[in-house]
């Protein structure tokens, strides 16, 4: 199960094994609370991503397993895999596994050895300086690995740049004609018919050069061919994201990463790429049927070189996030009746990896060296921040907090924001800004100001196209000045993509998915207060964004998409 793929009740029950996503699982148990007690085992793959913000996931449905185990005496199992595990034992205490079912395997397990290299280059102030060298730094490495007669992934960390990328080697190849033997495959002519059927140009073009590409954005079909290329060694190198280390096993005798600056959706900038996914990258190089050892290599810039050595050597260990969500987590598991007091949160808050590591390492978690020589089992502290969640989710009328007895109990608020996935900061702005009396055309306005667009931005490389595509908006009611804001930015891509319009920018789908489940949220919000008019209007905009219609659109429009 995802996003894209969904089972009836009756199909899940009839279900034997399910393999989803931690966001759909999780959207499911909150529904059907059937589900956790027919289930018998939960494997987690990748479960180190409890050090990512989509950690908080993982952490509300173990302790939503476990709680189901103490509440039904019925035995669960959890099994958790991981090839970057640091602190495996924190985990493993986490998921309540055993001393003897508690397996690590270090480096020396590694079917090939693992050989680093680590390049920084100086931007002189001018990123596009520092990118061409990069290009130069990949393209040696490229060429010492096809002397070899080795393949080669190259990592970048943007849809376009895979393109970019290959395009700038080939021209790199055209400066240096004595390389370009290297980059040819002897067979590669055995796949000429089956490329040329392909539907994306640059497949086809950089087929013809020894490239391949392949990232998320590309049709399913199309990845699988240049998967089916590069494992054929019908081409040399391929340019990719980090998309098929995590998914895709594809390995090569080189990897090499090129940057370490990554856009953060959730952050609205740029920030480093973490360890654990240079780890995983670093993961598929090395092939154990041809290789006797692997290449990992980092191109970045000068100041980071040092950082990132430290933390190829030295373990990192994986902390929580679940502070950072915990008025959402306490708001579903109210709603959905797994915590019904204060007593029960705390114990609810101590099946979690969050108290885990709390108490081996209180500092990180915001708990100075006074407080914790006055409360040293903090049971004073997990009381405090449970209360303060459960005051500020009253104040937003997501639940009713009774402080003399310290019952918690739902609201119907509360139980929209658990089914719909929605911020509980979200649900109080849509408390407070929509009334019976806003007019309908403010609908759009209000679901765009959501939390869930506040990292949105309006990047300056973005201007030209957003003000291009703003000067062909019909529906949409924002100033020229709001344009790069979060809202501006939200209303003129869904207003866009309503229109059938071709865009080039990372956020559309984002804000597409997002904009569907607020909208059918606030179709609910508009029912449970008897907003008649508004719910109507609510009605309209989720059909429309379902079906990709503009509002002045033929209703058979729609079939365009199908």
């Amino acid at each position: 199960m995802t996003g894209d793929i969904n089972l009836t009740k009756q199909e899940m029950k009839d279900t034997h094994v399910i393999v989803s996503t931690p966001e759909k699982w999780d959207v499911v148990t909150r529904k059907n609370d059937d589900i956790m007690n027919n289930l018998n085992l939960m494997i987690i793959d990748e479960i180190h991503l409890l050090n990512d913000e989509r950690g908080t996931v993982l952490e509300c449905l173990v302790s939503r397993a476990l709680t189901t185990l103490v509440r039904n005496q019925k035995m669960i199992r959890i099994l958790g895999l991981s090839a970057t595990l640091p602190n495996y034992t924190d985990v493993a205490d986490f998921i309540q596994a055993p001393e003897d079912s508690t397996y690590y395997f270090d480096p020396s397990y590694r079917p090939t050895p693992l050989r680093c290299r680590f390049y920084g280059v100086k931007d002189y102030g001018s990123m596009k300086r520092a990118e061409n060298m990069m290009n130069e730094i990949a393209y040696l490495n490229i060429v010492r690995c096809l002397k070899m007669g080795k393949q080669v992934l190259v990592f970048v960390h943007k849809r376009n740049a895979t393109v970019s990328t290959a395009e700038d080697l080939i021209e790199i190849i055209k400066q240096n004609p004595k390389d370009k033997g290297l980059f040819e495959c002897e067979n590669s002519h055995k796949m000429y018919r089956q490329v040329e059927q392909s539907k994306s140009k640059f497949v086809k073009e950089l087929f013809m050069e020894g490239f391949g590409v392949h990232h998320a954005g590309m049709q399913r079909q199309e990845r699988t061919l240049s998967e089916k290329l590069f494992a054929g060694g019908f081409i040399k190198i391929l340019c990719t994201t980090a998309t098929l280390a995590w998914g895709v096993n594809l390995p090569a005798y080189c990897t090499i990463i090129k940057g370490t600056q990554i856009f953060d959706g959730n952050l609205g900038e740029f920030k480093d790429i973490g360890i654990f996914d240079v780890q995983q990258i670093f993961g598929r190089a090395g092939r154990p049927q041809f290789d006797s050892e692997g290449e990992g290599i980092i191109c970045t810039t000068v100041n980071k070189v040092d950082d990132y050595v430290k933390m190829m050597s030295n373990e990192q260990n994986i902390e929580s996030h679940l502070h950072m969500k915990l008025d959402d987590c306490l708001n579903a598991e109210v709603s959905i009746g797994t915590v019904t007091n204060i007593t029960e949160a705390i114990q609810w808050l101590k099946y979690t990896y969050f108290w885990i590591r709390l108490k081996k390492n209180p500092r990180h978690y915001g708990v100075d060296m006074k407080s914790l020589q006055e409360d040293p089992s903090m049971t004073l502290y997990m009381m405090r921040m449970v209360s303060e969640a459960s005051t500020r989710l009253h104040n937003y009328k997501l639940l009713k907090y009774f402080t003399n007895s310290e019952q918690l109990s739902t609201t119907d608020m509360g139980r929209i924001a658990c089914n719909y996935y929605v911020n509980a900061k979200t649900m109080n702005y849509f408390n407070n800004q929509i009334t019976i009396n806003v007019p309908e055309e403010k609908l759009l306005y209000h679901m765009a100001h959501s939390s869930e667009f506040e990292q949105i931005r309006g990047r300056p490389e973005e201007e030209e196209e957003l003000m291009k595509l703003f000067s062909e908006c019909s529906f949409v009611d924002i100033q020229k000045d709001e344009v790069l804001l979060n809202y501006g930015k939200t209303l003129i891509l869904l207003e866009s993509y309503l229109h059938g319009s071709k865009v080039d920018i990372a956020d559309l789908s984002y804000i597409i998915q997002n904009s569907a489940r607020l909208m059918r949220s606030l179709f609910d919000f508009c029912i449970k207060k008897n907003f008649a008019r508004l719910s109507r209007e609510c009605l309209k905009w989720c059909k429309l964004i379902d079906r990709r219609l503009p509002p002045e659109g033929h209703p058979l429009r729609q079939f365009t998409y199908s």
